[in-house]
């Protein structure tokens, strides 16, 4: 494994009664692909808002690039979020501008770049995602996986050094789903970044995956190479890559 460009340390999270995460650590390989699998409200989306710093936990340490993301003031954290892309679920485009506009908008936002050099930058990634010619169109006028290409693209423009996706492939069908996974291996390997992605999709974990870890309970409960994890001694990660009902894990939890 390379260098960790993440490394979180025993944290801790409570939300009124329900503690959702219980002590965990995870070190993050720099350059790669780390996929974080669990059951459904099982607290990914919850750790994934915590590497970005959009959560601080009640105990704990995220280092980032050698900063405490928990201790680093607000001016920091912005900075630091500037390093970041993000995939959402649903893309999480803005209805009323169009796509070169919503890809665009990052930089728009953030940068003091010509209308000229943002949309030439625009049709630089949209190229990349294969959407070039679909600049105009709104997102209410194309498919769902037109829409989470649109959404990597816009997560993409800043040059971000890290890209967090928030199940990726949910809600798409398969054909889409291989499809999304292609683009997201092609585009780690073009840019060189580091990929984090929260999924419950396990032929999706396994197509894309440099590093697999699975969360349980609020605990990383096994973590490896997707070789490592195919051979893992634990009864909980073989159910759950296993798709099967019988096992330690029940419907309800």
């Amino acid at each position: 494994m390379s260098e960790n460009i993440i490394e979180i340390k025993e944290i801790y999270k409570k939300f009124g009664s329900q503690q959702v995460l219980k002590g965990l650590s995870l070190n993050i390989p720099k350059g790669l692909v780390t996929v974080i699998i669990g059951r459904s409200g099982g607290g990914k989306s919850v750790l994934l808002k915590h590497i970005i710093g959009l959560l601080k936990p009640d105990a704990g340490q995220i280092i980032f690039d050698g900063v405490d993301l928990v201790t680093a003031d607000e001016k920091t954290l912005q900075g630091i979020r500037k390093r970041f892309g993000m995939l959402f679920q649903e893309g999480a485009l803005f209805d009323s501008l169009n796509l070169e506009d919503n890809i665009g908008f990052p930089l728009f936002e953030h940068t003091k770049l010509s209308d000229k050099e943002v949309y030439e930058r625009v049709r630089e990634v949209m190229a990349m995602v294969g959407l070039t010619g679909a600049e105009k169109k709104f997102p209410s006028e194309i498919s769902g996986g037109m829409r989470k290409r649109a959404g990597l693209a816009r997560a993409i423009i800043s040059n971000p050094e890290v890209i967090l996706f928030d199940e990726p492939t949910s809600g798409l069908d398969p054909v889409m789903s291989a499809t999304i996974d292609n683009l997201i291996v092609d585009i780690q390997k073009r840019l060189n970044v580091t990929c984090i992605v929260i999924s419950h999709d396990i032929k999706s974990t396994f197509r894309i995956a440099h590093k697999i870890a699975m969360l349980y309970e609020g605990q990383i409960i096994a973590e490896g190479t997707p070789e490592q994890m195919q051979n893992y001694d634990n009864a909980y990660l073989k159910q759950f890559i296993g798709g099967l009902t019988e096992g330690p894990m029940t419907a309800e939890k």
